[in-house]
């Protein structure tokens, strides 16, 4: 059986009842076949080099915990300011709500490409990897930058606005052309779907094949990289 590595911004021990609902959902998966979940690790380094953090590893029953340190410039720009400042308030309907500040891409980018960096050296060649939410959309093409040929697919766990709306995001059309790398996608609703399926259609001239697939959510070979949309 392959092993599931769960990757998501924040990780809890899965024996612990109040570790949250993505553990009661995949406590039982990560238990059965000995399951990595990988994130960050909610320390703050005061003075830290961006794009760095240290590794932490320990095991919780059968499940291997591993949590990467954040300086306290990228948790600024990564954390509270794109994912939570920007796309946060943007996937809802918020744009009101949004800061928009140039600075916040860098290390959003910065810091999935850090997590890819650090989740390489814990990989089995037959994981399979299932990545959670919007602080992470990028993760999967970083990895496969970097080699990786598992299967990865990734769930929304927000909604997922129409073009109008996600054109607001700066940077917006690399961020949707990152999901091209998951081998599969999950989004909470049939309208969150329809977004996704008419953004990337109007935006990107892609193709659907039936059944919601489109040319690039498809295994992938080691030198893969993001496809040329135009």
């Amino acid at each position: 059986m392959s092993r599931l590595v769960v990757v998501s911004n924040r990780v809890a021990d899965p024996r612990k009842a109040a570790a949250g609902g993505l553990a009661v959902a995949l406590g039982d998966a990560l238990n059965a076949t000995g399951g990595l979940w990988f994130g960050w690790s909610g320390t703050v380094v005061e003075g830290g080099e961006p794009g760095e953090g240290e590794l932490h590893v320990q095991q919780a029953g059968n499940v291997k915990l591993a949590t990467v340190d954040l300086c306290a410039e990228d948790h600024a720009g990564y954390y509270l300011g794109y994912s939570n400042g920007v796309l946060w308030p943007v996937f809802h309907y918020r744009l009101d709500l949004a800061r928009f500040d140039a600075g916040y891409i860098g290390a959003y980018r910065r810091v999935n490409q850090l997590f890819a960096r650090k989740l390489m050296t814990q990989l089995k060649p037959d994981d399979i990897i299932w990545v959670h939410d919007y602080h992470l959309i990028p993760l999967a093409a970083e990895l496969r930058a970097m080699g990786a040929t598992q299967r990865i697919g990734f769930f929304l766990h927000i909604p997922l606005p129409p073009q109008q709306v996600l054109a607001a995001i700066p940077q917006h059309e690399w961020l949707m052309r990152a999901m091209f790398a998951y081998d599969l996608l999950g989004f909470q609703s049939e309208a969150d779907l329809q977004n996704f399926s008419r953004y990337v259609q109007a935006e990107a001239g892609a193709e659907d094949l039936g059944d919601h697939r489109f040319p690039g959510l498809q295994p992938h070979r080691a030198g893969w990289r993001l496809p040329d949309w135009h």
